[in-house]
């Protein structure tokens, strides 16, 4: 769900904001915010921003909802997804981040090794997912860092 960062302000406070918006970001906020509302000077405010947006008089509005919606989501995603990597990806399927100290990630891969039995659990993770999502993290951080992980699953030393 969307946060209305300006439900608790009043209609004249909202038309203070309207006086004083520059920018398309903080307009659409407003308009966002006044298509909730069902008052007549909400309406009337309504009508001012959607002049400043451009939006035809005529026009139905109510679609700026999503577009606010889809703005606020979009940035958001854009922001978890910069935090993404493929060594992100597969530590998390393991229930680990990049922040964890290696000796408790080495402890880690070595209790899944240990506790993953012929089939797949809930959460469809397989030995086999193992070796592989092991393979690609040390495929991964060879440009890094070769000694930053021990692969526990394949019988390899960082000698080899």
């Amino acid at each position: 769900m969307v946060e209305r960062p300006h439900m608790s302000l009043s209609a004249q406070d909202l038309s203070v904001l309207l006086m004083n918006a520059i920018d398309r970001d903080a307009l659409q906020a407003l308009q966002y915010e006044l298509n909730h509302r069902k008052t007549k000077l909400a309406k009337k405010l309504l009508i001012k921003v959607n002049e400043k947006l451009g939006v035809a008089p005529e026009a139905e509005v109510d679609n700026s909802k999503w577009e606010y919606e889809y703005v606020q989501l979009k940035r958001r995603h854009e922001l978890l997804r910069a935090t993404f990597n493929i060594e992100g990806e597969l530590l998390a399927r393991w229930g680990m981040t990049s922040a964890i100290p290696k000796e408790f990630e080495e402890t880690i891969f070595d209790a899944w090794s240990k506790a993953l039995t012929a089939g797949d659990d809930e959460f469809g993770r397989t030995i086999e997912q193992l070796t592989s999502d092991l393979e690609k993290l040390k495929s991964e951080r060879r440009g890094m860092n070769p000694n930053s992980i021990t692969n526990l699953n394949l019988g390899e030393s960082e000698d080899e």
